[in-house]
Parts: structure tokens; sequence; C-alpha cells
């Protein structure tokens, strides 16, 4: 979405031999130059994101609402509270575990 702007901003930048990637100096003064822009640029595109009302779906079993009330308040639209506590010492790798599929190794199942 917005990340790609800045990729490929930089790729005609380096195109057009204004940026060398391989020079550690041009890095720094990228990242000095264009992080506080990007990361302004990130944070109202999150808040756009997490603001906006998704709308509902009768083909989809997703309740309809804004993300961010869906997630800290689902009552308020009737959905069903998903987030898992981490309490009792369960660490964050044994929840991965459980709610998760392992890609096969060769890529083959």
């Amino acid at each position: 979405m917005c990340g790609n702007v800045w990729m490929n901003h930089f790729k005609d930048m380096s195109d057009f031999a204004l940026l060398d990637t391989s020079d550690s100096v041009h890095l720094e003064c990228i990242r000095y130059c264009f992080l506080p822009v990007i990361s302004k640029h990130m944070n109202e595109v999150c808040n756009i994101w997490t603001t906006h009302r998704v709308r509902r779906n009768n083909r989809m079993s997703c309740p309809a609402g804004k993300p961010e009330v869906l997630f800290f308040q689902s009552e308020v639209y009737g959905a069903r509270d998903c987030k898992i506590s981490l309490v009792d010492n369960r660490e964050l790798n044994d929840v991965e575990r459980e709610y998760s599929q392992r890609l096969p190794e060769l890529g083959v199942t």
C-alpha cells in the first residue's frame, strides 16, 4: 500500500544513480532524511486503517465495524473476543505452536 510508494521512490533514485545502496554513507543519509517522513506517513496510514469502517459481507462470517473497536471492545458489535491471554507463564512460542501450522521442510505436504 504506502510502502510501495517509498520502495519505488528509492528504486528510482538508485536507477538514476542518485543513490548507491552499497554505500553505507548513502544509506545513513537516506535514513536521516527520510525516516521521519516515512514514519509520519506510516502512522497516518495506520490511523486511517484502524478507524475505517469494515462493511458487512454476506459471503463471509466476519463482523462489521471499525477494526480498532473490534479488537478492544468486540462486544460493541456483537463479535467474539478472540484475543489470547498470556497468563500462567505461558510463552508466546507455546501459543504459536498451538495455533499455527509449520510449513513442510521441502515445500511438500
